[in-house]
């Protein structure tokens, strides 16, 4: 059976694998960061929105280590989101 993967699915599924796994911060960074620059300009804005509420919440549901490796993760979408003013997330404060 041949199953299809979106590409947010995909990410999710690559960064989960990179955040999980035995790398070191420098190249769990550097996996994270070719990953979302990769597949970042076939993103729709909603997946965009989509993928910043799935990390926030991978950093709010762990801790230790797993919780450091997310951040760091977060960290990432975060510098790649801002190096693409075209879009940059709404955050509506209440």
């Amino acid at each position: 059976m041949l199953m299809i993967m979106s590409v947010i699915g995909h990410i999710e599924y690559q960064l989960c694998r990179f955040a999980e796994g035995h790398y070191t911060v420098n190249r769990l960074i550097d996996l994270a960061k070719d990953q979302l620059d990769t597949v970042w300009d076939e993103l729709p804005r909603q997946e965009v929105k989509q993928l910043d509420n799935w990390l926030r919440n991978q950093v709010r549901t762990t801790n230790g280590e797993a919780r450091l490796r997310w951040g760091l993760v977060r960290e990432v979408f975060d510098t790649v989101l801002e190096a693409r003013p075209e879009l940059t997330l709404v955050v509506v404060v209440s």
